[in-house]
Order: structure tokens, then sequence, then C-alpha cells
């Protein structure tokens, strides 16, 4: 996410410990990769830094 590398979204591998025979995941998943890759470009940098802000929060509060 940090790297704002897209395969984050177009490989599924990337999300395996989170599917793990689940299928409304996997569908969830493939819905917000068509999403992603249907956007302009200043969208998906747009979808980039909430990913990162989410992470970074995330992250914070983790340590707590």
């Amino acid at each position: 996410i940090m790297d704002k590398d897209e395969s984050y979204f177009a490989a599924t591998e990337n999300h395996e410990d989170k599917i793990q025979g689940d299928e409304a995941t996997l569908n969830e998943i493939l819905r917000l990769k068509d999403i992603y890759f249907k956007l302009n470009k200043d969208s998906q940098k747009e979808v980039w830094s909430y990913f990162q802000a989410l992470t970074v929060l995330s992250e914070q509060y983790l340590s707590c």
C-alpha cells in the first residue's frame, strides 16, 4: 500500500489470508479490483491516499 503497487488490487494471492474459502470476501475483493481499474488516474491516486492514511492510523491504533 505504501508503495502504491497496483498488484495489490490485481493479484488475489495478496488477499489469500483474508479469503480462505469465503466466497463473499473473494467477490468483494474482485468487485473492488474492478472499480479501482475503472477510475481515472487522479481518482486512483486518491484511493492510495485514503489507504495509506488508514494504514498509518491502524498502525498507530494497534501500537497503543
